[in-house]
Order: C-alpha cells, then structure tokens, then sequence
C-alpha cells in the first residue's frame, strides 16, 4: 500500500461510523467510475438516453446484448457494426456481467417503446 493509501486508510478509520460509510460510498463510486472509463463503456447524459454506450459511440450496451440473446455471434454483431472491435464487445459482455439488472430494465424498456 502506499504512503497517500495508508493515510487515507487510518483517516477514514479514525472518523465517526456515518461518515466512514460516506467516504467508503464515494471512494467506490470513484473507482466504478473508473472501471467504467477503462472498460470501454461509458454513460453520457443526453446520449442513447444516458444509458451504457461503447465509448466514443452511440451503440448501447442492451442492444448489443438484445443481438447476442437473438442468436447473433460475435461475428455477426462486428460485421453489423464495422466501427466496434472485438475488445468492444468484450466490454459489454463484461459490463452485462456486472450490471445484469440495469440491461434487463433497458431491454424491457426499449421492447415496449
């Protein structure tokens, strides 16, 4: 651990229990942020509705993974979106992983519109 990390670490144990679990909240926050910048996935507002895009496009995460659901090979789903790599869609699979909630609501959402 670094010297910047112990430091902050015996700060956020020596302050009272509501404000640790405040630094805690936002520290993960920071770092899901980070994830989400390094993953390849992002969520701009105003863009596909503020929900999760490959970075830099406005191909949602959902209708990638609708494809995918539908049958589609990864294969396939690159030759439909000639900008996307491989690793684009390897960051989908990943964000779907870990935010399966969020895409089934938009799946939902986007079947009744």
């Amino acid at each position: 651990m670094s010297d910047v990390t112990q430091t902050l670490w015996a700060e956020i144990q020596s302050s009272p229990e509501p404000v640790q679990r405040e630094l805690l909240d936002f520290l993960l926050f920071v770092k899901s942020r980070q994830m989400l910048q390094k993953s390849g996935v992002e969520k701009t507002e105003g863009v596909c509705g503020g929900d999760p895009c490959i970075a830099s496009t406005r191909i949602p995460v959902w209708s990638l993974e609708q494809a995918r659901r539908l049958g589609l090979s990864d294969e396939v789903i690159l030759r439909n979106y000639p900008s996307l790599r491989q690793q684009d869609l390897e960051a989908a699979w990943g964000y779907v992983l870990t935010h399966r909630a969020e895409i089934e609501q938009a799946i939902l959402q986007n079947e009744e519109a």
